[in-house]
């Protein structure tokens, strides 16, 4: 079936998920996609390591061995080389760096102040990566890394316990979620000043730009069952979109007219209507604890990792979206740091332990 979403623009065909699923490492949070979409590297967990994925093939060969309970792999622009946060508070945490494609791994930063490394997005040019520390309240800061020496530049202090994170274009914006505090943080990286920021959300987790010049903030407001729309300017509420339980993460799709939510609590992926901000079919079932839905560049599948089946779903679409128009400089996406988390309420780790609590008689993990 055909869904015109935008006269004159881009249209979607219903999706599907293909039967079967890809079986990956223990605990899968996050995914990333290469560039030539051969390649999928999938954080585990629970297992300490990073399943490389044959797409053509739809299997996994020998995993990467990467730092403690692992949460984030962000690919650099260049493609040549990822940072891995290394959450484990129980020890040092640190930063492992791979080269692509061979798949050497590297500890920078072991210590150095890192605490509980949680997302990591990188600066349009990839000169900058900019990792979430999620830590206790007192270390509750966004590191600024210099990818040529894989040293720390900077601190930017923020509100307690940082997790997701966006970044526009031109690298001049920042967004920070905190689910401790219902508070999403705007950064202007030109001065590493964290203005006015949202509040008054309830458990926010992954963040998205999209829209018309990529001016709108999506935001999984996790504990509120819901999906808040915001201007990505001045941070005010333009809706809430109800009808989700505990959603995780928020993707755009490559046609910048939908966005595909990790609908944790009932093992989905909804799908919302840019062009409206409504949900639309269909309803897609995944695996056990969706965490994120990551897009092939030419837009023909998407993948999410399912935490509690230790398997990686595969979204088929009939064809790609439309590609989206050439917007202005400094409002679109660039990057979006992956959502992690594996929440009854949340997606962090309490205190450094992953403890299993239940939510309307489910068993939901929490990362914090």
């Amino acid at each position: 079936m055909f869904s015109i979403l935008i006269p004159g623009a881009a249209f979607a065909v219903d999706p599907s998920v293909e039967p079967g699923t890809i079986a990956v490492g223990s605990g899968p949070l996050d995914v990333a996609i290469t560039a030539d979409g051969s390649t999928a590297y999938v954080v585990n967990y629970d297992s300490d390591n990073i399943s490389v994925v044959n797409l053509a093939t739809g299997t996994a060969g020998t995993p990467i061995s990467v730092g403690n309970q692992p949460t984030a792999f962000t690919i650099a622009p260049n493609g040549t080389f990822a940072y891995v946060a290394n959450f484990n508070n129980d020890s040092p945490s640190d930063l492992t760096r791979i080269a692509l494609p061979s798949g050497t791994p590297t500890t920078i930063l072991s210590g150095a102040g890192l605490d509980g490394p949680r997302s990591i997005v990188f600066s349009p040019d990839g000169t900058k990566a900019y990792v979430s520390n999620q830590g206790m309240a007192a270390n509750a800061k966004i590191f600024v890394i210099d990818t040529a020496t894989n040293t720390k530049l900077s601190e930017i202090a923020v509100s307690p316990r940082p997790q997701n994170m966006a970044i526009n274009s031109d690298g001049t914006k920042l967004f920070v979620s905190h689910f401790d505090n219902g508070v999403v943080s705007f950064i202007d990286l030109s001065t590493n000043a964290v203005t006015t920021p949202i509040t008054g959300l309830s458990g926010p987790q992954g963040l998205t730009l999209a829209g018309t010049n990529y001016g709108l903030l999506y935001v999984a407001n996790q504990t509120g069952n819901s999906v808040n729309v915001y201007n990505a300017v001045n941070g005010t509420l333009v809706t809430s979109i109800t009808g989700f339980s505990s959603p995780e993460s928020v993707t755009v799709n490559p046609g910048n007219t939908q966005i595909y939510v990790a609908n944790q609590g009932a093992d989905q992926i909804k799908i919302i209507d840019i062009a409206t901000n409504a949900i639309i079919a269909p309803t897609l079932t995944v695996g056990d604890l969706p965490f994120y839905v990551a897009f092939a560049p030419n837009g023909l599948k998407a993948y999410v990792p399912n935490y509690g089946s230790n398997t990686l779903s595969v979204i088929s679409f009939p064809q790609p979206p439309a590609p989206p128009a050439p917007q202005p400089a400094g409002e679109t996406l660039a990057n979006t740091g992956q959502d992690l988390t594996l929440g009854m309420i949340s997606a962090t780790l309490l205190l450094g332990f992953g403890i299993v609590s239940v939510l309307t008689g489910r068993r939901i993990r929490r990362i914090r």
